[in-house]
């Protein structure tokens, strides 16, 4: 039988989003029924608070940091859309290639057509 995936949950909500409590609820909802369906472990959940700046994300950056200096050991990273996880596609890209230098698979669980792991058998020029 497979080990379970362990995974890190980054909600925020996006800049056009009303309601900020409303829709992080939903996305966490969302997540957990991921990760039920899928047999994946939950490690920690990350709330990004909404900013003046779509670039500012510091729970994001703390996530990472954890990651990088091994105090959160997950296989995924998973996050509903890709304009939660980043509002520009370089920005996504850029994380996602050094998450997976770290063995950490970036994932969008609401759109599976758009699903970074399938990008790190690539090299961009």
């Amino acid at each position: 039988m497979e080990t379970p995936k362990t995974a890190a949950l980054y909600l925020r909500a996006p800049q056009n989003v009303d309601n900020e409590s409303e829709a992080l609820c939903a996305q966490a909802v969302a997540l957990q029924n991921y990760c039920l369906k899928h047999n994946i472990k939950i490690a920690e959940v990350f709330y990004e608070r909404r900013t003046e700046s779509a670039q500012n994300q510091p729970c994001r950056t703390n996530l990472c940091k954890n990651i990088f200096n091994r105090k959160l050991k997950v296989d995924l990273l998973l996050f509903t859309q890709p304009e939660v996880f980043s509002e520009t596609l370089p920005d996504a890209l850029h994380l996602h290639f050094i998450l997976a230098k770290f063995g950490v698979t970036t994932k969008a669980i609401l759109k599976p057509k758009i699903i970074f792991e399938s990008l790190s058998t690539h090299q961009l020029c």
